[in-house]
């Protein structure tokens, strides 16, 4: 009896989700962080497109609102 691979075992969901919520625009890391601190479920952080972020980044448990917290570049073409 041949050896089959074993399916899958875990089903992830990748289908994009669109932000309902705020859009935020950050230009540096310092605006970055605290988007992450202030942002709500549903809200999209857009990072501007051609900036360094650099720094230690970390979100809290968000609570409010519903969906995801969307993390984009303000231009997908350059990433």
């Amino acid at each position: 009896m041949p050896n089959y691979p074993i399916p899958p075992q875990v089903y992830l969901d990748t289908h994009y989700i669109a932000p309902t919520g705020a859009s935020i625009v950050c230009p540096d890391a310092a605006s970055f962080s605290n988007a992450l601190i202030s942002a709500q479920l549903g809200d999209e952080i857009v990072l501007t497109s051609g900036v360094i972020y650099t720094g230690n980044f970390t979100m809290p448990v968000k609570s409010t609102g519903t969906g995801y917290v969307t993390i984009r570049s303000s231009d997908p073409r350059s990433l």
